[in-house]
């Protein structure tokens, strides 16, 4: 089954995602109906093996995380070796929270991706099909520049135990092992889990983070479209009632219905997101400001060279991004929101009869409440949200750079 123009924005993050086990192989939809008219769906090939790699990536990263909490307790009491534990640690967290939710989320999740091919999300004409493909093509640089920016931090950091080891220094692993890593062998096992796991997680929590607000992405775009046939609706009508012969009103009825379920449908689509992913965003903003602050002291009061210097400036702007997709995306849904009304008050629709007027006004009401996205209900996803995270952020810097 070939993927519509809207629900194509996703699928740069979808292959990283599948190629790192974060998300199951989804469902394909059958050809037959089964009786009374619902779609079946048959397995995908490799969905099992492909489903237990999957479970391979959720074990992996819950183990790792494990013995980074082993391994920052028995460092507690000092606080350089514990900041440099402290962001991975943290970062591992928000990541192993998403993945779960991919993991034991699926059917819903896989029901949304599905949902973005209704033919209400994909309508014809130019205006429809330059929007759907400057989202996809705009989704697609993201998660691309945003995964790549991950993994050039994680290959310097791939540099820091080789280049001790040429020259004879310590060598450290931010993670609880019981293997000795002064030989080569160790040495080399260490190397592989290490900077496996690390890659993994840098790839797939950037696909994760762009995945998601690439949902609330489309339902911007899709907003943007329905204003602007909400703002034509008296034209369109026209047109038709001269085309086929049916009455402008009943032409109009049936034009603003279509397009309510197009608003409604978008409704949903935020609404699924809050739903599904709400609990792990509200993870990511209550962890990230601690991140941040964490990353930040790295490189302010520890002495690290110019190469460790840049990867966690890399890793800061990778934070900062993360945190500021969701915001941004959050505040542009609700912006973009706030002109529905004024689209369909524009549409000519004073010209019409009493009853297509009153089914305009009653829209219009309901158009006026802004679509609003929140984590977990808690925490709205706007831009003061994210100026909140910062200026928290950098208290807990304070604090930190006192204990020095």
């Amino acid at each position: 089954m070939v993927a519509s123009e809207a629900r194509s924005c996703l699928s740069a993050a979808l292959l990283h995602l599948r190629l790192a086990g974060f998300i199951r192989l989804g469902r394909k939809t059958g050809a037959l109906r089964a009786a009374g008219g619902v779609k079946a769906h048959v397995r995908v090939p490799w969905q099992r093996p492909h489903g237990l790699y999957c479970v391979f990536s959720l074990v992996v990263t819950t183990t790792y995380l494990m013995q980074e909490i082993l391994y920052a307790f028995k460092m507690r009491t000092d606080i350089g070796a514990l900041a440099k534990v402290m962001f991975l640690l943290l970062c591992h967290v928000t990541s192993l929270a998403k993945q779960v939710v991919f993991y034991f989320d699926a059917g819903r999740i896989d029901d949304l991706i599905e949902y973005l091919d209704d033919p209400v999300f994909n309508r014809p004409g130019q205006f429809a099909a330059q929007h759907l493909k400057s989202r996809r093509v705009a989704a697609t640089r993201l998660v691309r520049t945003y995964a790549g920016t991950a993994l050039c931090t994680c290959a310097m950091w791939l540099a820091f135990p080789i280049y001790a080891r040429a020259t004879g220094q310590p060598v450290h692993f931010s993670v609880h092992v019981n293997v000795d890593y002064s030989t080569l062998p160790g040495f080399l096992i260490m190397m592989v889990y290490t900077n496996y796991v690390t890659a993994l997680v840098a790839i797939a929590n950037t696909s994760m983070d762009a995945f998601i607000t690439t949902f609330l992405a489309q339902a911007t775009t899709q907003l943007d479209i329905l204003k602007h046939f909400l703002s034509r609706l008296t034209k369109d009508a026209v047109a038709e009632h001269k085309m086929t012969g049916e009455p402008l009103h009943e032409a109009f009825k049936r034009l603003l219905t279509f397009n309510l379920d197009h608003y409604n449908k978008i409704n949903h689509v935020a609404r699924s997101v809050q739903d599904i992913f709400g609990v792990a965003v509200l993870i990511q903003f209550a962890i990230g400001g601690w991140i941040l602050c964490m990353a930040a002291y790295n490189i302010v009061m520890l002495d690290g060279g110019v190469v460790e210097t840049v990867s966690m400036t890399l890793f800061i702007v990778c934070i900062l991004t993360e945190l500021f997709l969701y915001c941004y995306y959050g505040n542009e849904l609700t912006y973009a929101s706030k002109g529905v009304a004024s689209s369909l008050y524009e549409s000519g629709w004073e010209r019409l009869p009493a009853g297509p007027r009153r089914l305009v006004l009653t829209s219009m009401t309901r158009a006026r409440r802004d679509l609003a996205v929140t984590a977990a209900r808690f925490v709205p996803l706007t831009l003061d949200s994210y100026i909140k995270i910062l200026k928290s952020s950098y208290t807990i810097f304070a604090l930190l750079r006192q204990t020095k």
